[in-house]
Formats: C-alpha cells, structure tokens, sequence
C-alpha cells in the first residue's frame, strides 16, 4: 500500500451519480414528487406517454437515485457525533 492509497475502494458510477445529485435538493425533490406508484404499482413518471420505461415497477431506477442522493444530503448535514472531536 502507498501513502497516497486509500483503504476504500472508489465509488462506483452509481454512487458517484448519486453524490453529485445530493447536492441539487431541487432536482432530488422533483424526481422524488414525479416518481410515485400508481394504481398497478408502476412509476407514474416513467409510465408518461413518450417517456421513461412504461412497464417497470415502482420505484424505478430514478426514484432509487433520487432516494440515495437523499440520504447523502441528509448524511451531510447531520452533526458530527464523534466524541474525540470534541
């Protein structure tokens, strides 16, 4: 191991989408508002006619990201609980 090596791996693409997407509460919150169930389980936002994949159940991959990026922002803004900080 070098001095510049880290112990973790590197976030995968997924994660890396989801950090970035923490940082827009805006578009968190439209995707979250857009991508809800409907009556036969699907995504009402990927079931719009032109859009999305109209069969996949909810929630969908967006909703997912969306959901993640969620608890990143909230993991960010939460306060450091670590005793030997203080």
């Amino acid at each position: 191991m070098h001095a510049g090596d880290s112990a973790d791996p590197p976030p995968d693409r997924w994660t890396q989408l989801a950090q970035i997407l923490a940082g827009m509460p805006d578009v968190i919150g439209r995707l979250i508002v857009e991508h809800v169930p409907d009556e036969r389980a699907r995504c009402r936002g990927c079931t719009s006619p032109g859009t999305g994949r109209p069969n996949d159940p909810w929630p969908c991959s967006l909703r997912k990201l969306a959901d993640e990026a969620g608890r990143f922002r909230a993991a960010r803004s939460m306060p450091d609980t670590d005793e030997t900080n203080r």
